[in-house]
């Protein structure tokens, strides 16, 4: 799967590689993980997944945590660890990280309503979403079972290819 994109623009054609996309959001979740092991990963979506994101497009991303750590204030350090992370990797590729409502999914939470159609529905705008997490590839087909979303981009397509690893 080639993730170069040439995108023409006024003023002539630029190049936009999706490439840097995914591995500034691996690489970010990785460090956000070292720092809070419930910081699981996030789930790319919006233009980005639609291929029609141009190179001035941000990055729709929802946060994916183990289990609910808010306090009261709705604190929450593995969100927080994880939306700094992609926000810091992506700014080096001029890309803006977007977290809009819901901002994250609770793996504990989805597990535990699992046969209710309301976490489907929660989530409906995830349907070609691509889920970049840390672990295995099971946990991420259980992710996208308990959404009800195929994705057209598994982990192991993004980052599989070797010119896309560092």
């Amino acid at each position: 799967m080639d993730f170069r994109e040439t995108i023409k623009e006024s003023g002539g054609d630029k190049e936009f590689d999706k490439g840097n996309l995914f591995r500034a959001l691996k690489e970010a979740v990785k460090l956000a993980n070292i720092k809070d092991s419930n910081a699981l990963g996030v789930i790319l979506y919006g233009s980005q997944t639609h291929g029609t994101a141009r190179p001035d497009s941000d990055a729709d991303l929802l946060v994916i945590r183990a289990t609910n750590d808010s306090d009261i204030n709705y604190k929450s350090p593995a969100r927080d660890e994880l939306q700094l992370a992609a926000k810091s990797k992506l700014e080096e590729f001029d890309i803006d990280a977007t977290f809009e409502n819901p901002t994250t999914l609770d793996l504990d939470w989805a597990r535990s309503h699992a046969d209710k159609k309301f976490v489907r529905d929660s989530f409906w705008m995830l349907d070609d979403a691509s889920i970049i997490i840390v672990g295995d590839d099971g946990l991420e087909e259980e992710i996208r079972s308990l959404l009800g979303f195929s994705g057209r981009k598994s982990q192991r397509e993004l980052m599989g290819d070797p010119r896309y690893q560092k």
